[in-house]
């Protein structure tokens, strides 16, 4: 129990926007439910009878034993899940949020079905390799047909349960924990080349804590499984069982009489035990050290400032998604800026480092929200009703015009004397397949690659290549027909879907930079931060400015339902959503500022259009 509570006190210690936790608390908030004990009892019984039928029906051994025997087993089935069942879903309403630990990977295997027939089948199967195999060894039989006959005559308590189930129970079960652990991580097992630092860090200095804490609890939880399962188990349970089932096992079956195990045997059960639970234990405590390490750890820099102020460069660019390695260290810094005291007062602290933690966590924070409002400010303007109903004139290049006949779909034909190879809209659409339109992408993305060397411009993704070459081929065909051309006026540009892509880094950084400079009011021991406070506040204040023009602009934005372009039309729903919610966490994040700063704002020097605005928070916390 003690490494259970160091377990769970370093789970508390953790911080709660990991990756991990998160997906591990919506697993728990999620998670399939058997709801009540009648399914437990339907499948108690079910793997029970399945399991005898197979052991003794097999080998044709029905001599009046099968029911009672399979009910004393269905039974003990029922009376383990119903107690995991009830102790996991009590766990889950104290607390619903709780990271995964051994405790909870416990509970989950063994009140899961799915490990329960993982076990039966694995018993089933090792007692037919125990009649196949260690049986004939054991009495030197030379055929097949001499081991049905001794079967036939000695009856099927000659393959001992016990000797089974010692053996493969403990093995199974950690086969179980250890790909239900496994699952638990693998968003980390899918970023080797990020975390290779980490788990080297990990394995150089924590190996002989961990295989210390490890073999403690081992020896704890061996030590009382074992007592266990041989003075109730064995001497109990089995016996009595034994007993009711039939009078003649004890003289078919010696081993099953009411005797103690032997020293070589019981050796031989503690020491597999052990050494299986020391594996397991060894694995969580690993794992537990290397999600509460901080990314990019090494052995030449294990500062966590450090750690953290390395994940947190970014170059603000979302044509290439960003690495985990960056959300999780914007994610440990909203987390320790809220709720981490000692975490803040290292930074506030570190004034004799040149640059301060403070001033480069600062300076990539407000990086990142520059080239947001950047970003957002690039969005074309939204075209007026007006210019969005006139077709193009030099597009059309057409003096004479004239409508096809209905059948012909009843569309303007470009030019009379030049008419067109198709003769409908939509036939035209059908003149590339989609293997000439992936090779012509490639193409571009070539060129693009080439260009890339040459220039800043980041190089895009093939999906975004052939979606604007699909783009452009559209819209030049959409301009010889003015209905069309109208629709096609109000799809979002490139900018705009773009414009909110890195919304949870941007909504973490200002978080972040509002929760440390309030913070700072009363842990800023040597005024670190205090004289960054207008550089802060002009940049959330801008950002401010730009969602507030962006959403003017697109409020107005005219919204069809039906049509082919649909999905971008939701994109930018999407869009205008992100911004409206980072508008109302700014609005938030400012007068967090605002309200520990009340009596010292005057003395900041801002610009003027930034401390006009700034005072109408004023005003109103006034």
């Amino acid at each position: 129990m003690a490494t259970l509570e160091i377990a769970r006190r370093k789970r508390d210690q953790q911080p709660l926007h990991s990756l991990t936790y998160r997906l591990a608390s919506r697993r728990v908030l999620h998670e399939r439910s058997i709801g009540s004990l009648v399914p437990v009892a339907g499948f108690s019984f079910l793997a029970a009878v399945s399991s005898q039928f197979f052991q003794l029906g097999v080998f044709g051994l029905f001599k009046g034993t099968f029911s009672l025997y399979t009910f004393i087993l269905a039974t003990t089935y029922f009376v383990f899940g119903s107690l995991l069942l009830g102790l996991r879903n009590a766990r889950v309403k104290v607390n619903p949020r709780l990271s995964p630990t051994y405790f909870h990977d416990l509970l989950a295997i063994s009140s899961d079905p799915l490990s329960w027939v993982l076990v039966s089948f694995y018993v089933i199967s090792t007692s037919v390799l125990h009649a196949l195999i260690l049986a004939p060894s054991s009495n030197s039989f030379a055929n097949f047909s001499e081991l049905v006959v001794f079967i036939n005559e000695k009856g099927i308590p000659q393959i001992n349960e016990r000797y089974i189930l010692t053996r493969t129970f403990s093995i199974i079960f950690g086969v179980a924990y250890g790909v239900r652990h496994l699952i638990y991580q693998k968003d980390w097992l899918a970023f080797p080349e990020i975390q290779l630092s980490t788990v080297d860090y990990i394995f150089n200095n924590y190996w002989k804590q961990v295989v210390s804490s490890a073999g403690a609890f081992s020896l704890r939880i061996t030590g009382a499984f074992w007592i266990v399962y041989n003075i109730l188990l064995s001497r109990l349970l089995v016996n009595s069982a034994m007993r009711f089932v039939a009078d003649d096992i004890l003289y078919h079956a010696p081993q099953y009489g009411p005797r103690w195990y032997s020293i070589g045997l019981a050796t031989r059960l503690f020491f597999t035990s052990f050494s299986i639970t020391i594996f397991l234990e060894s694995i969580h405590l690993v794992c537990d050290h290397f999600l509460s390490k901080n990314m990019n750890v090494s052995g030449s820099s294990i500062d966590p400032n450090a750690c953290l102020i390395s994940g947190l460069k970014v170059d603000g660019s979302n044509i290439t998604p960003e690495t985990l390695l960056t959300y999780h260290a914007f994610q440990e810094l909203a987390h320790l800026a809220g709720h981490s005291p000692a975490r803040r007062r290292d930074i506030f602290n570190d004034a004799g480092s040149s640059p301060s933690s403070w001033t480069q966590i600062s300076s990539h924070c407000i990086v990142l929200l520059k080239k947001a409002a950047t970003r957002i400010n690039t969005v074309p303007a939204k075209p007026s009703s007006a210019s969005a109903s006139k077709p193009t004139t030099a597009a059309l290049g057409s003096t004479v015009r004239r409508r096809l006949p209905p059948g012909q779909g009843g569309a303007f034909e470009t030019n009379i004397f030049r008419p067109s190879k198709h003769d409908h809209f939509f036939d035209s659409l059908k003149g590339l397949s989609t293997e000439e339109i992936l090779a012509k992408s490639r193409a571009e993305a070539a060129k693009d690659a080439t260009k890339a060397s040459s220039t800043v411009t980041p190089k895009d993704r093939l999906e975004l290549i052939a979606f604007r070459w699909i783009s452009n081929k559209v819209k030049e065909l959409a301009l010889k027909y003015p209905d069309l051309q109208r629709h096609l006026s109000v799809i979002p540009e490139k900018e705009i879907l773009r414009s909110t892509d890195d919304f949870h880094l941007i909504l973490w950084a200002f978080q972040s930079l509002a929760r440390l400079v309030a913070a700072s009011y009363d842990e800023d021991r040597y005024g670190v931060v205090q004289k960054d406070i207008p550089k802060v506040l002009e940049s959330m204040l801008e950002l401010l400015m730009t969602l507030e023009s962006f959403l003017l602009a697109e409020a107005g934005s005219a919204k069809f339902r039906s049509n082919p372009y649909s999905a971008h039309i939701n994109a930018q729903r999407l869009t205008i959503t992100r911004s409206y919610a980072m508008l109302q966490a700014l609005k938030t994040a400012i007068y967090q500022i605002v309200v520990a700063f009340r009596d010292q704002l005057g003395e900041f020097t801002l610009a003027s259009a930034y401390a006009n605005r700034l005072k109408h928070f004023v005003d109103f916390d006034e």
